[in-house]
């Protein structure tokens, strides 16, 4: 790879990590989101495969950055801010068109 390809890729490494960094940090300032569904662990792990099953099926995951803002809610869950991540996790299903039931 060429010095020019080398500090390119670096640079839009570096700049993807300081947006998620920056997503982490901002998204607890809005409050504690309402979903639907109970914010746990399991919850972020069943829409985590529903996304990626429902993405891979239309092949638009990477087309609509859907993939990155799913990536920003999973860290959240993984960093115990399961609430967070839900709710962006049921919002990005509800874009790639899937109903929830009222409760």
């Amino acid at each position: 790879m060429s010095s020019f390809h080398a500090n390119r890729f670096f640079a839009a490494s570096a700049l993807a990590a300081v947006g998620v960094g920056f997503l982490l940090a901002v998204v607890p300032a809005f409050g504690q989101p309402k979903t639907i569904l109970p914010a746990t662990a399991a919850t972020c792990d069943q829409l985590r495969g529903w996304l990626v099953r429902y993405d891979s099926e239309k092949g638009s995951q990477h087309l609509s950055g859907r993939r990155f803002r799913a990536d920003v809610a999973l860290a959240l869950c993984a960093s115990g801010r399961y609430a967070e991540g839900v709710a962006i996790l049921e919002t990005e299903a509800r874009n790639a068109g899937y109903t929830f039931p009222t409760p």
